[in-house]
């Protein structure tokens, strides 16, 4: 069976790829939701370990309201990613069954780490689309990178996530790895390996942007290939990012709350959609102005608009 990525025809609208040719949606086309910043790895690469803000776990009153709004403004879809395992929240299949009965899709990363017992959940529980994030091509990479042993748990976990879904069309599962200096035969050879295994394997470049000082870090920097993105931001013009606790950020990958937008506490999503912090970084990614903010001066990120 040919599955099709549930997101695809989301990433592949006019809005997402010529975001700044096209107005502005009245709603964020997509939602990150990190449901925890919590996690049970401490990867080298990730920015948790200098993250000063406090961990915890999204309450399921925070992500009623969020989910609600989105069904009612007609959102296209809702991700949990971002800095924490959204495994270790014990709603996580909670929460995904609710953004299932308000008919939208619904993707989630994973360290892939988990108990066997939460394989059947996944296949029970609707989840649209799952990636599980690597580190390198080899084992000894991946265990140098992601500080941890479990390298044969998460190949495992694939394998009996890709036999138990059978001939099911959901979900659909991929992986996604990161590199720092791998030659093109070890990249070649995890893609083919890969390939056969599941339904799409892709691989960006490891970033280390932010964690120059860490001193564990030092000695892997020269190892780092990938360099300033150029390009127009496109993520103030097609998502959002949640914080666990209702804080709601311009940017993805920002793990310590430097580009906060506004607070679902206080307001709806639409309000900050369209509020003016983040009307006014629209303004300056517009002509090409990073610079003029701190926390984008070195973005490196592949989804910059030409």
């Amino acid at each position: 069976m040919i599955r099709k990525n549930p997101f695809k025809d989301i990433y592949n609208m006019s809005e997402c790829r010529f975001s700044y040719k096209c107005k502005l949606p009245a709603f964020p086309l997509f939602l990150d939701l990190e449901i925890t910043n919590s996690c049970n790895l401490d990867c080298l690469m990730c920015g948790r370990q200098i993250m000063k803000r406090k961990i915890g776990f999204m309450e399921f009153t925070l992500f009623k309201k969020i989910i609600d709004e989105a069904s009612r403004e007609k959102c296209k879809g809702i991700r949990f990613i971002r800095y924490g395992e959204p495994f270790l929240h014990k709603d996580v299949f909670r929460m995904i069954l609710y953004v299932k009965e308000k008919n939208m899709p619904v993707h989630l990363t994973t360290n892939g780490t988990f108990s066997e017992d939460v394989l059947n959940k996944i296949i029970d529980s609707g989840l649209d689309s799952i990636i599980f994030s690597f580190q390198g091509t080899t084992p000894d990479e991946y265990r140098k990178m992601r500080n941890t042993d479990k390298y044969g748990l998460l190949v495992n976990n694939i394998k009996k996530l890709v036999t138990l879904r059978d001939k099911k069309e959901r979900p659909f599962i991929q992986i996604n790895t990161t590199l720092l200096d791998e030659g093109k035969k070890e990249v070649g050879e995890f893609m083919k390996y890969w390939s056969g295994v599941v339904d799409n394997v892709d691989y960006w470049y490891t970033s280390f942007r932010g964690l120059e000082h860490v001193e564990r870090l030092k000695p892997l920097l020269k190892r780092e290939r990938i360099d300033i993105g150029s390009g127009l931001c496109t993520e103030v013009r097609t998502k959002l990012s949640i914080n666990w606790d209702g804080f709601v950020t311009a940017c993805c990958q920002d793990f310590d709350k430097e580009l906060i937008v506004g607070d679902l506490n206080k307001n709806t999503l639409k309000e900050i959609w369209n509020g003016d912090i983040i009307r006014k970084l629209r303004d300056i990614l517009a002509v090409g102005k990073r610079d003029q903010i701190p926390f984008c001066r070195k973005c490196r990120s592949k989804f910059l608009e030409s």
